[in-house]
């Protein structure tokens, strides 16, 4: 259990570099993912998610976690590939998926893009724990967007509007993470929030919907995490018209 949140150790920074990809372990992602990922990014992946990874396609450059998912083999063939290997042990503070974005952060990425499996399985702590983890403060300085299997998760910090795009009558939910969201303020949505908060123990942000292909979401205080939970099934719209689904206002 973990004593300490490891991850906030890094200062957060301006972000320079280029585009890193972080592949989880568990379940397999939705291989549609594989035509909204950034070109030429920075591949880590934690743990199992390097077999993922190789299955869509992508070069590995570098493997985090305990590798108690993976065969000694398989972390052997890793290294043969030119992959760099960051062993942790198994009895640590923080899971596979934190400690790869621990380094990802490191390398100050421009974009950092979070591929996950949506199959909760015997895991749900795992799935609940990583909501959390992408909400934390430090990704405020960073343009980070998940995929959890089909759906596309964007974290919303104060000062760091986010602009979305989506084909109108799509679902967008906004969950709330450590708290009430004070001064919510949304445009393109169908039902708009006007300097609202936003409750994590009330579901009247669920299943919002696009008013317009284009939808903005901005807090003053707290985190949201702005959902669409269908958004890989919207070729030319969360897919195709943007790259990557979202963008950050933070005037960079």
């Amino acid at each position: 259990m973990p004593t300490e949140h490891r991850i906030s150790k890094q200062p957060p920074s301006l972000t320079t570099g280029f585009p890193v990809v972080v592949v989880s372990g568990g379940p397999p992602p939705d291989r549609r993912v594989q035509r909204v990922l950034p070109s030429s990014a920075h591949v880590i992946v934690a743990d199992f998610g390097y077999v993922h990874a190789r299955a869509m396609g992508l070069t590995v450059n570098d493997l985090v976690g305990d590798f108690d998912s993976l065969s000694v083999e398989q972390v052997r063939d890793a290294e043969a590939d030119g992959t760099k290997v960051h062993r942790h042990p198994t009895d640590k503070d923080a899971t596979d998926l934190e400690l790869a974005l621990e380094l990802a952060i490191s390398l100050e990425p421009s974009e950092i893009t979070v591929v996950c499996g949506a199959d909760v399985g015997d895991r749900f702590d795992h799935v609940a724990s990583q909501l959390g983890l992408f909400a934390s403060p430090l990704f405020a300085s960073f343009n980070l967007t998940v995929w959890i299997g089909p759906s596309f998760v964007v974290p919303v910090h104060p000062g760091k509007p986010r602009s979305l795009r989506g084909a109108i009558g799509e679902i967008v939910s906004l969950l709330a993470i450590g708290g009430v969201a004070q001064g919510v303020r949304t445009t393109g949505l169908r039902y708009p929030l006007h300097a609202e908060p936003v409750s994590p123990f009330l579901t009247r942000t669920t299943s919002n919907e696009f008013a317009a292909e284009a939808a903005s979401i901005s807090v003053e205080e707290g985190v949201l995490l702005a959902i669409m939970p269908d958004a890989l099934a919207s070729t030319g719209h969360a897919c195709g018209a943007l790259t990557r689904n979202a963008d950050i206002g933070s005037g960079r």
